[in-house]
């Protein structure tokens, strides 16, 4: 027990150091190699205790740096099976949509999420029996087919590298289950595509659809062909647009789109959750910077768009500015109507929170 308070002050002085200008699992990664006698036993606790302060900061900020120590102590020996409500959202709750229960986004944020693996059908039974020989714990997603929520830390490495699947959070799968419900997707233009999450998605459940990808870097684009190739699906059409820019130069091909996804650069309040220090170091003006941005950018695609066709306004966060109001805004100076609006995942799924629109033009 001595050991293990040891080790909490120890981390608090990590966290003291960190000024949020790195991801921080990429910071601690530093620290563990200044400190090679730690062991990995060592490295997971501090790990561990670093992320409880970050999961509950909204409760520990203003109390003495031995009140931290030890609430941090009690917390991490408590074996009693009790539901924590970390609070680390309240002070934005008059930014948070009225869709989102704040309580449960509190209570949801105690715990990191699991990961969620997709595989292809031809690999499901080998997927399924490497598990089970690893004793590794596993819950089959029934919304999705071929979907398998897993712990965060758990190796399936080779099964990425071999295309039997890839790792892809339910929400995001959800939110193009529900698009595939109002749209044939045969023409798909992903504009803010990253390392394809969502086309991929589509090419599997619509090989036939035509897909282009866009994406202002280069770099993620190269991923995401690589994906695709290891998955042994047809490659997609890319090319790097940044939508911010003048978009005159796109020549007629890109009009008369019967289907824009727009997943929207945004703060990411949404996936907090596997990332908690975000939520320590967010600015609050980030968020009015981020609709901005994002109406920015639909305004533009709007030239694009067909008559009847569709524009899936998407971002992962739960600030009513970026989702909600924007799409009001949107909706008032273009002639579009709202097919659907939902966020996807969150508490019911024990997954991100997505955020998703469909628009029609009129």
């Amino acid at each position: 027990m001595t050991f293990l308070k040891k080790q909490i002050d120890q981390a608090l002085l990590i966290v003291a150091k960190y000024q949020g200008n790195l991801p921080f699992h990429l910071y601690i990664k530093e620290i563990f190699r200044n400190n090679k006698n730690w062991g990995s036993k060592d490295r997971k606790n501090y790990r561990n205790i670093c992320y409880t302060y970050f999961r509950n900061f909204q409760i520990l900020k203003d109390l003495s740096p031995e009140e931290k120590s030890l609430w941090i102590f009690e917390n991490l020996t408590n074996t009693e099976n009790k539901t924590s409500n970390t609070q680390a959202y309240s002070h934005l709750e008059g930014h948070i949509s009225q869709q989102i229960d704040v309580d449960m986004l509190n209570i949801d944020f105690a715990k990191e999420p699991d990961i969620f693996f997709r595989t292809l059908p031809k690999y499901e039974t080998v997927f399924i029996k490497d598990l089970e020989n690893r004793e590794i714990g596993f819950k089959k997603i029934h919304d999705v087919t071929g979907v398998y929520s897993l712990p965060s830390k758990i190796d399936i490495e080779s099964h990425i590298a071999r295309g039997h699947g890839y790792i892809q959070d339910l929400a995001c799968q959800l939110a193009v289950q529900e698009l595939s419900k109002h749209s044939n997707l045969n023409s798909v233009w992903d504009c803010c595509s990253g390392a394809g999450g969502k086309s991929l998605d589509i090419a599997l459940k619509h090989p036939t659809s035509r897909i282009f990808c866009s994406d202002k870097r280069g770099s993620i684009l190269q991923n995401l062909k690589l994906r695709f190739k290891t998955l042994g699906l047809k490659i997609p059409d890319s090319q790097e647009i940044d939508l911010l820019k003048d978009l005159s130069d796109l020549n007629d091909g890109f009009l008369n789109q019967k289907l824009i996804i727009a997943d929207l650069p945004c703060t990411g309040s949404g996936t907090w959750r596997r990332n908690p220090e975000n939520i320590v170091y967010f600015d609050e003006a980030n968020i009015v910077t981020y609709a901005n941005l994002q109406y920015q950018i639909i305004r533009g695609l709007d030239r694009f768009i067909s008559k009847d066709g569709l524009l899936y306004y998407m971002t992962c966060s739960v600030f009513k500015a970026e989702n909600e109001t924007n799409v009001v805004r949107f909706i008032q100076s273009n002639g579009y109507e709202i097919v659907f609006e939902k966020y996807f995942g969150g508490t019911l799924h024990e997954s991100d929170t997505i955020y998703g629109c469909l628009l029609k033009k009129k």
